[in-house]
């Protein structure tokens, strides 16, 4: 997990602790290391989402067209 920093946003995680964007940040910084780790997506490949409409699968979703 990355490192905190003191942050005096309101808290909408609690466990452990993050503001709204501290929560993302974490969400989205877990996510390109597991897809990195895992080597789950290679340079310049197409990349198709089937949602479902959940909220895990749609936060995915976005922080991966981010990076693009």
């Amino acid at each position: 997990a990355p490192e905190q920093e003191e942050c005096l946003n309101k808290a909408i995680f609690t466990h452990p602790t993050f503001c709204k964007n501290h929560f993302i940040q974490y969400v989205e910084s877990t996510v390109f290391s597991t897809i990195k780790k895992y080597n789950m997506i290679k340079p310049n490949e197409k990349v198709v989402v089937a949602a479902s409409g959940g909220k895990t699968l749609s936060s995915v979703a976005v922080a991966t067209a981010k990076r693009r």
